[in-house]
């Protein structure tokens, strides 16, 4: 319960950030509305992956004395490049806008779930770990 709450606060509000910039950038049509949506998902996904992997490198940190963050480092900084990679190779390939965002969304749904399992197999272990070092 104590994880869940650790995580669900800066989510929602990161989710809720995301939320109100997407829709300024939709309502002032800067942003068409299918796009939009799809860039909403896309950072709902991303920030929940960040999140997750934050956490699990959090809680290995505490348990272990170490300074482990070297996975959502390179997440925070290759998400973004590699994100605008895949869209411009889709451009320049005249790919589908929408079936390149489509797929994107579904590397990174998959990523992220990925990350879930992990979280949700090995939640216990982790904490557990992370409450014996500390006394």
């Amino acid at each position: 319960k104590q994880l869940s709450i650790k995580l669900s606060i800066p989510y929602l509000v990161s989710c809720l950030s995301s939320l109100i910039t997407v829709m300024v950038l939709a309502i002032t049509k800067t942003m068409s509305w299918p796009l939009a949506l799809a860039g909403l998902m896309l950072s709902f996904l991303a920030t929940l992956s960040f999140d997750l992997l934050s956490m699990v490198e959090e809680l290995k940190k505490k348990a272990r004395f170490g300074t482990r963050n070297l996975f959502s480092n390179l997440y925070g900084y290759l998400f973004p490049i590699v994100t605008a990679g895949l869209l411009i190779l889709g451009s320049s390939l005249r790919w589908n806008q929408i079936g390149t965002i489509f797929l994107w969304l579904t590397l990174a749904l998959l990523f992220t779930l990925a990350l879930l399992f992990y979280f949700r197999k090995n939640q216990r272990i982790l904490f557990t770990e992370m409450e014996v070092t500390s006394e």
